[in-house]
């Protein structure tokens, strides 16, 4: 499994162990896209683990390094995790600031920037500002109907949809928002052939948790 499956399936702790032998290994021969990219991934693997402080000062230094190389896709998908990391701190206004710059720069990118705009509707819907949050999240869902499916953060797409949903007492349409999202991260599971990571991806990855949690809380239909 490379690098970026072992973020993919929730292996946190084993894709920090690679990307931190990646990263030395880069630092070394002076590769430094790949320097950029290795730390790109550290930010988001330490912060699933909990590791805020250290994953902020990496992704900032991702964020550096990549705008030095000239890099907006880099850079674009380095402010996104550094969004992510700041939500997790509660640091909302900065957080925002950071996912509206990251969606700029992945204009270039439009499946990059469907997940960004999921995270920035999250960050909205974290600050209360339920109508904004919901725009946003259709926007990110029209992306992402356009594309037919994501390589990644499809889940925080359809998860933040039907959540903005509900918090604006769309209840049905909510309902159906989560059916389809089990339904769509249930099919993906499906594809991964190791029972073991099988089970940390649907357990160990957030957004995927919470999609589960959504649907089994469901009221039975009548």
């Amino acid at each position: 499994m490379c690098i970026r499956d072992s973020n993919e399936v929730g292996a946190y702790q084993q894709a920090e162990h690679a990307l931190r032998d990646a990263l030395a290994a880069a630092e070394r021969m002076g590769l430094y896209n790949v320097v950029a990219t290795a730390k790109n991934n550290l930010g988001i693997a330490l912060a699933r683990q909990g590791k805020l402080e250290e994953a902020n000062a990496v992704e900032t230094e991702a964020i550096i390094d990549s705008a030095k190389q000239g890099d907006r896709r880099m850079e674009g998908g380095s402010r996104h995790y550094l969004a992510t990391i700041l939500e997790l701190q509660g640091s909302l206004e900065e957080a925002e600031r950071e996912a509206q710059r990251s969606a700029e720069l992945l204009l270039i990118a439009p499946p990059l920037r469907a997940h960004v705009l999921a995270t920035l509707a999250r960050i909205r819907l974290a600050q209360g500002r339920t109508g904004e949050s919901l725009a946003t999240a259709r926007e990110a869902m029209e992306e992402l109907d356009k594309l037919g499916g994501l390589e990644e953060g499809e889940a925080v797409v359809r998860l933040v949809h039907a959540e903005a949903l509900s918090a604006s007492g769309q209840d049905e349409e909510a309902q159906r928002a989560v059916d389809e999202a089990k339904a769509r991260l249930l099919a993906r599971a499906e594809k991964i052939q190791d029972s073991n990571w099988r089970d940390s991806f649907l357990q160990n990855v957030p957004e995927n948790a919470r999609t589960l949690a959504l649907a089994s809380d469901a009221p039975e239909p009548e």
